[in-house]
């Protein structure tokens, strides 16, 4: 039986077996991106793109969607051993996957997808992938920050505020100075929904959409890092 520890280290060069990755090479991926509480979730849900299916070996939350296919650890590396799965993070303990049947054929799929599992998404079939960062002012962050962080044990908190901050890192090295036409980044504000449905639809369709400038990205980012150390501080 694989290990978790194998699949690990298989990440980012596994590939499914024939009949999984020859269906998905006229459907496209745009990976959505970016610190946990950001609102990856309500932009792609506001884009009305099907949304990719989960497959996970963690324990259900209430945020959760109804995309969601909880499995035990065995049960999801069995099936990345078979090569059912299309492709897979692993974000210890945990494993998130999707298979086949979570995707709209023939169309751009929308997933939340982790930072570092982006590059490992390239060599799985599809069409093409395109990725969404998405940032967030910090006082709306902190808000949702608050809200998803209810209830849950400090490690985890301070484990999704690690996460947050690599994540933001790879964002700063994917945007600032880079004009690549498979990245977007968005700054998701209450007042700017619509602005930036319609970037991603465009996206989505292949098209270029112009960024913020560079001094916009960093200086979300920047915001954003200082609302880590906020909230390090107020639950330390």
């Amino acid at each position: 039986m694989l290990t978790l520890e194998q699949a690990a280290s298989g990440e980012r060069t596994y590939r499914a077996r024939e009949a999984v990755r020859r269906p998905l090479g006229s459907t496209s991926l745009i990976a959505f991106v970016g610190p946990t509480a950001a609102g990856k979730n309500f932009l792609m849900e506001q884009s009305e793109l099907p949304i990719v299916g989960t497959v996970t070996t963690r324990e259900k939350r209430p945020t959760d969607g109804p995309g969601y296919r909880y499995l035990s650890h065995d049960e999801v590396l069995a099936r990345i051993e078979a090569g059912r799965l299309v492709q897979y993070a692993v974000h210890p303990p945990n494993v998130y996957g999707s298979e086949l049947e979570d995707y709209a054929l023939d169309a751009p799929n929308a997933a939340d997808i982790y930072y570092h599992a982006v590059y490992a998404l390239e060599n799985k079939g599809f069409e093409n992938v395109r990725a969404v960062s998405v940032l967030t002012p910090p006082e709306q962050w902190m808000s949702q920050l608050f809200e998803r962080f209810e209830g849950m044990e400090i490690g985890k908190i301070f484990g999704r505020l690690d996460e947050a901050r690599h994540s933001l890192r790879w964002i700063r090295s994917q945007h600032l100075g880079n004009r690549a036409t498979n990245r977007l980044v968005v700054i998701n504000q209450t007042d700017n929904v619509v602005s930036n449905i319609d970037k991603i639809h465009s996206f989505a369709d292949g098209k270029f959409v112009p960024p913020p400038s560079d001094e916009a990205t960093a200086s979300a980012i920047d915001a954003m890092e200082r609302t880590i150390g906020t909230m390090y501080s107020r639950i330390t």
